[in-house]
């Protein structure tokens, strides 16, 4: 169980009240999330995106989300990306159920590099390939 300060805590008002989450059906991607090259581990630089979701999470019990890990295409090829995509879709599920969110309530998928933003193989466009997703399944 929670207890009173925890209750109080989420009474506060949130430091930015703009809500990322879109309506049911809909999905965002999280801006500022990053990960280690090659790697499931969120670099710190991505806290401050994941606590604006985990705000939205804890202020809404019936928000069910999925969480879709998408890679740029690498040498390391198809089953290293898919497999990446997944683990890092995982990762920002850890995190927020690390933060009392509860794990039924998230989804996780990792596609790899099956679904690119841009099929254009420069860097700036293939960084925008990597990036993770969040769907909104119910509200």
């Amino acid at each position: 169980g929670r207890n009173d300060l925890d209750a109080y805590r989420i009474k506060l008002p949130l430091q930015n009240p703009k809500k990322i989450l879109p309506q049911k059906g809909s999905s965002i991607i999280l801006k500022k999330i990053a990960f280690n090259p090659n790697s499931a581990e969120l670099q710190e630089s991505s806290f401050t995106e994941l606590e604006k979701l985990l705000n939205e999470l804890q202020n809404n019990n019936k928000i069910k989300i999925e969480i879709s890990g998408h890679t740029s295409k690498t040498k390391e090829g198809e089953e290293f990306n898919q497999k990446l995509s997944l683990e890092r879709a995982d990762a920002v599920k850890k995190y927020l159920c690390s933060k009392g969110i509860d794990g039924t309530r998230i989804v996780c998928k990792g596609f790899g590099y099956s679904r690119p933003l841009f099929s254009e193989n420069d860097e700036d466009h293939q960084a925008l390939n990597r990036r993770v997703e969040i769907l909104v399944l119910e509200e």
